[in-house]
């Protein structure tokens, strides 16, 4: 629970409006930390607060769509959300997978290939594929085509084709995004 002045919360909704998704090179850290990554980022009019850096910003339809970076303090009200296909293509590289349905307790279970295995929060199997998740995992693949010509942008490809089939298995999109990831490799 957040305590802010008088005011103690769980959580708090707030309305923005997207103002940009792009791929820039953004500066993390400080000082003698500080690196530049080329990531996904959404900018947007939502009102931020000290503490609110890792907190999700979901669309319309309450999907997780990105994750609370920083916000700065001007008249145009400039807040930026690291994109989830950005979350996803990080625990792939780091090869971190959340497991579907798991009987264990919810800790963090080193494997022996060196990659770590997150258990869920809800247990359960995945559901079928759906006609809509067909439909965006096609959508997602054909934006995707953009970066598949361009070699400055191999890496930031090959994670939308790891995003798609992660988000969206059994889809004919899916199918095709490892068949091109498999070329690529």
């Amino acid at each position: 629970m957040w305590n802010i002045g008088s005011l103690e919360q769980l959580f708090s909704i707030t309305e923005g409006k997207v103002r940009a998704v792009g791929v820039e090179e953004h500066r993390v850290g400080g000082g003698a930390d500080t690196f530049t990554l080329k990531t996904k980022l959404i900018t947007t009019t939502n009102p931020l607060n000290p503490g609110d850096s890792g907190g999700p910003l979901f669309n319309k339809k309450g999907e997780l769509v990105g994750v609370t970076e920083g916000g700065h303090t001007t008249p145009q009200q400039v807040n930026l959300f690291i994109d989830v296909t950005e979350v996803r293509a990080f625990l792939t590289q780091k090869r971190i997978t959340i497991k579907e349905a798991n009987d264990e307790p919810d800790k963090a279970v080193p494997k022996e290939d060196g990659a770590t295995e997150i258990p869920p929060a809800k247990k359960g199997a995945m559901p079928a594929a759906t006609e809509a998740d067909e439909k965006a995992a096609a959508d997602l693949l054909k934006r995707s085509k953009v970066f598949a010509n361009d070699p400055d942008q191999r890496d930031y490809y090959m994670r939308r084709l790891q995003e798609i089939i992660k988000k969206y298995p059994g889809t004919a999109a899916a199918k095709e995004a490892q068949k091109k990831l498999d070329a690529l490799r």
